[in-house]
């Protein structure tokens, strides 16, 4: 049982639906109503009085029209230089011809790989493929303070969020300022240096990772990618592109959500 007189449930509230965060960042509307109608629903089963503040709480949430279609999930990190991470993500998981407009389980489950891999990734050279709008990227950065992070990917909308949630989350501290914005290949979306990483956004077809090499002087230590193994018709150029990256000194790490065997099955033949 949970005490929930009328100062606790003010003191959730204010934590939560009504915090500075979510009302600058909001989180799904359909998320909120549940929290409360579930908390409501607690403090009733208890024989407690329900605040004021959360009736008008509710209230305001279901007066709003239909979800908007973009919304913001927060991630709350440990031991990182960031303690959340706030990321704009598309209400509908396929939006504009892509899913990569939201953050995917694989990307969860890799960014808790690397926290607990940490000496791995510290001071190395990564790029991540098929980055979406950038979640494992954040928490690598955050966590384990490579020198060099490269997010790529390759719609063009998707870009565009990653650039606003990497400026979002790492230019919040002034002394973090963007350089070299623009780039004579376009291939450079935006580039940055937080504490000591440099923070770039590419343009990376996998098609032309051969090209990426021949432009680069210097080979990622480590290749990263969450959740990208869902469309067998991209596995030629996938694996070409892993060819042309890998050396007998790097190595890849790739999170999968086994949706389809036979799918990952494909892949690995195809390796």
């Amino acid at each position: 049982d949970y005490p929930f007189d009328l100062d606790i449930q003010k003191q959730v509230l204010d934590s939560t639906i009504n915090s500075d965060l979510i009302k600058q960042y909001p989180i799904k509307t359909s998320y909120q109503k549940a929290f409360l109608k579930l908390f409501m629903a607690k403090i009733e089963e208890s024989g407690t009085e329900i605040h004021d503040d959360l009736y008008t709480a509710y209230c305001r949430l279901i007066s709003l029209q239909d979800e908007e279609s973009v919304h913001y999930r927060h991630f709350l990190i440990e031991n990182g230089t960031l303690s959340c991470i706030t990321l704009k993500e598309s209400t509908n998981l396929i939006s504009k011809g892509t899913t990569g407009l939201c953050s995917w389980q694989g990307a969860v489950v890799l960014s808790d790989w690397c926290a607990e891999n940490i000496k791995q990734f510290q001071g190395k050279n990564i790029l991540e493929l098929g980055c979406g709008v950038g979640l494992t990227g954040m928490s690598v950065t955050s966590i384990c303070s490579p020198k060099q992070y490269i997010f790529s990917d390759c719609h063009p909308t998707v870009l565009d969020m990653l650039c606003e949630n990497v400026k979002l989350n790492f230019l919040l501290n002034k002394q973090h300022k963007l350089s070299n914005m623009h780039d004579t290949s376009l291939r450079l979306k935006l580039q940055l240096k937080y504490k000591q990483t440099d923070i770039q956004i590419i343009d990376l077809n996998w098609q032309d990772i051969d090209k990426y090499v021949t432009e680069n002087f210097s080979q990622p230590d480590i290749i990263i990618a969450a959740d990208i193994l869902y469309e067998s018709d991209s596995f030629d150029s996938l694996t070409l592109g892993l060819k042309h990256l890998l050396t007998s000194s790097n190595y890849a790490v790739f999170a999968a959500t086994i949706r389809n065997e036979d799918t990952i099955s494909q892949f690995l033949e195809h390796l």
